[in-house]
């Protein structure tokens, strides 16, 4: 059973990780992936507009 669960993971994290996966088809690919920059910026909770 946790066999099966691993290979789950492991099928999610190939999916999850585009870097990874390109690396493993192509070491001279490297994908330029666009980020979320609400991933990694402090999100500003009730700013005031300044009109």
């Amino acid at each position: 059973m946790a066999k099966a669960r691993k290979q789950q993971s492991r099928a999610l994290k190939k999916k999850r990780n585009p870097y990874a996966r390109a690396l493993r088809e192509n070491p001279l690919f490297r994908p330029k992936i666009e980020k979320d920059p609400t991933l990694y910026t402090r999100k500003t909770k009730h700013k005031k507009l300044n009109d």
